[in-house]
């Protein structure tokens, strides 16, 4: 009882100067946009900076739908490092967890709650069965388990992932779209989304023009390959796609980072920096338009 009660204290004492450290550096990602702030927690978890994933994670958790799309697209990144046998040391583990950590205390399950039940089961840090990337963790029913008002307030891009695997099914999706309160209360994006599939549209091209922009199916099937492949090719694959504005905040920080001053790196920062300029000019805080 005494080691556990020391051990207690000293977890007590490590959070509290994590906290301190977190909190002063909260200024430095002030103005930063959102796939900004995305780059830089990749950035702080590889390096094992655990203060910096804190500070940048709370930041995106704060920032509406647009931050909670951007902590999925880092888990995808992250996780698909860990699975490849990377980020295996102490400072990386901390800082991955630490992440997981400030999810779990934040609003994150009322626009994304897939994100959230991965930080509640530790992603790919979980423990036998829960042990699984962020795009696995999407496909769970336990992951939406939530209410019509609650799936109603979800991004596009988590409930597309629950309607395309059958787990939100097309006639709850009808009792949704009559409720009045969901209507009101909920994510226009996404009760827009569930319009455009009830009424025939594609649930993998939805692009009206308030919608939050997401990636096509051959989109999504070229994902971890958008930073494998060179310039050109890929390229190939976005405009195959349908353009940059087809792409999500995260498929469009991996072209821009990846391919740099290439064509279509520059094609994907021209529209980072449009859906900034149109959420504002500290960066998008909402769902992107």
């Amino acid at each position: 009882n005494g080691d556990t009660s020391m051990q207690e204290i000293l977890k007590s004492q490590r959070d509290t100067a994590i906290g301190q450290a977190a909190s002063g550096l909260a200024s430095k990602y002030e103005n930063m946009s959102v796939p900004d702030l995305g780059e830089k927690l990749v950035e702080a978890i590889n390096s094992g900076e655990v203060a910096a994933a804190r500070a940048i994670t709370s930041k995106l958790a704060s920032a509406g739908g647009s931050g909670a799309n951007m902590l999925r697209a880092s888990y995808a990144n992250l996780d698909e490092k860990i699975a490849s046998g990377g980020l295996q040391s102490e400072g990386s583990v901390r800082a991955y967890d630490e992440m997981s950590a400030t999810v779990r205390n934040s609003a994150v399950k009322s626009k994304a709650a897939d994100v959230y039940e991965h930080a509640i089961r530790n992603g790919m840090h979980g423990q036998g069965k829960y042990r699984m990337d962020i795009t696995e963790r999407a496909e769970q029913e336990s992951s939406w388990n939530l209410s019509d008002a609650e799936i109603a307030s979800q991004t596009p891009d988590g409930v597309k992932v629950a309607i395309q695997k059958g787990i939100i099914s097309p006639d709850r999706i009808d009792k949704i779209l009559a409720s009045d309160s969901a209507r009101t209360m909920g994510n226009s994006d996404t009760i827009a989304f569930m319009e455009q599939y009830r009424s025939g549209g594609s649930s993998s091209t939805t692009t009206s023009p308030s919608a939050a922009p997401a990636s096509t199916s051959e989109a999504t099937n070229t994902r971890e390959s958008l930073q494998k492949m060179g310039a050109k090719n890929a390229e190939a694959a976005v405009n195959k796609a349908g353009g940059v504005s087809q792409l999500s905040d995260g498929d469009l920080l991996r072209v821009r980072n990846t391919h740099g001053n290439s064509s279509i790196g520059e094609a994907a920062k021209a529209e980072i920096d449009r859906r900034n300029l149109r959420s504002g000019s500290n960066g998008p805080q909402g769902n992107l338009p």
